[in-house]
């Protein structure tokens, strides 16, 4: 069992990574899930509908700021190390902190110069969850970037362990927030703020330990790559979870029907975090494969990976249509929410082509073949349009 679990904590295959992952992802998820529930029975579903517009929000925007350069270090590495140039890795630091700087500097531009509009429509006038939505955005998009390091470098542990703090915070917050029967929203936003810094503060130290000095220097291929063509795409298949509820905010939905759709979809972020969990050694593995000439072992992954989503897709879909409102319903008031059968089966079939694109995107990233991925963003943007 010692032997099992040393091999386990120091693996950097795919399935001690996948089962590494899990770990983190899956705790994360589940704690969040239980901070939306302790939420929603103390501020209803109006009070989770903010609360899914604030995260909402700035998730999206992370991913779009920060998916691409984190895919784009990944397969770097890999590249690297096939190469035996790993040493080059101190440049792509220099490289990652130069955009981390640019980065902060552009954001607060913009977040000044669009205040007006996110005040009125997506935060209620409130210069709390403006000043919040930006602090999140960026300690998140730093710890979205700075996982590529530890996902490139196969150190799926620590990769794991930050996840799972992550979500510490959410429900160690929830209980507290619950049992003290607070009202105000603006207390279920430090979560928020505390869960994103604490990974934020992580890589914060660990560029420092890693870089002891910095050179600014600025790589056009890495813009190039990490916005044009890895961030995008991976905006457009995350925004299945988040777009959909900033749609109907700038709709006028009201905030309470906004808050029935973010508990619906949590369930559905089970499956979608476990292939995630698998994407994150997946990604790497398939990227050494195909530099390192093993096509055989670069096919079976493929092969294995959509079978595992088409027939966990459907076993899922099942357990939606039949127990998913009743599941729901342990953990959110029936006086406070309302949820319908016909909603699981249309997230169920987003759910399929999110996934399947998502490792669609994987492979041709691994290879180095942007411009197919980018020549599909329109169709699967439709896709994702539609059911909404």
């Amino acid at each position: 069992m010692k032997e099992f679990l040393n091999k386990l904590i120091l693996s950097k295959g795919l399935i001690g990574g996948t089962i590494w992952s899990a770990i983190g992802l899956i705790s994360n998820s589940i704690f969040y899930f239980l901070f939306l529930s302790f939420s929603g029975k103390t501020l209803g579903s109006e009070g989770v509908g903010v609360l899914g517009i604030f995260y909402s929000f700035y998730v999206l925007i992370s991913f779009f700021s920060g998916s691409g350069f984190r895919d784009y270090i990944v397969r770097r590495i890999s590249e690297l190390r096939a190469k035996n140039e790993y040493k080059k890795v101190r440049t792509l630091i220099d490289e990652t902190l130069t955009y981390l700087f640019s980065l902060f500097v552009v954001s607060i531009i913009l977040f000044l110069t669009f205040r007006g509009f996110l005040l009125n429509r997506l935060f209620n006038s409130s210069s709390f969850l403006f000043i919040s939505s930006f602090l999140c955005f960026f300690f998140f998009t730093t710890a979205i970037i700075g996982r590529g390091f530890l996902i490139g470098k196969k150190i799926f542990s620590v990769f794991s362990s930050l996840i799972f703090l992550r979500g510490l915070f959410f429900l160690f917050f929830g209980i507290f927030l619950y049992v003290k029967k607070t009202q105000k929203i603006e207390y279920f936003i430090y979560p928020y703020i505390f869960a994103e810094f604490s990974n934020f503060l992580f890589f914060a130290l660990y560029f420092a330990y890693l870089k002891r000095s910095f050179i600014f220097k600025i790589n056009f291929e890495f813009l190039r790559q990490g916005i044009f063509s890895m961030s995008f795409s991976n905006t457009i298949f995350q925004s299945f979870f988040n777009y959909p509820i900033l749609l109907l905010k700038l709709k006028n939905v009201p905030e309470s029907l906004i808050g029935n759709l973010t508990a619906e979809i949590s369930i559905f972020q089970a499956l979608r975090i476990f292939f995630a969990s698998y994407f994150v050694p997946a990604y790497p593995h398939i990227s050494s494969s195909y530099y390192e000439g093993k096509r055989k072992k670069f096919r079976r992954t493929i092969y294995i990976s959509f079978a595992l989503i088409f027939i966990l897709i459907s076993i899922f879909t099942v357990f939606a249509l039949l127990f998913g409102k009743e599941f729901l319903y342990l953990f959110f008031p029936r006086k406070k929410f309302a949820f319908y059968e016909k909603e699981f089966l249309l997230l169920s079939f987003a759910l399929l082509f999110h996934l399947i694109s998502r490792f669609y995107s994987r492979i041709f990233f691994a290879v180095q073949k942007q411009g197919v991925v980018f020549k599909t963003i329109l169709f699967w943007l439709l896709i994702f349009t539609v059911p909404y």
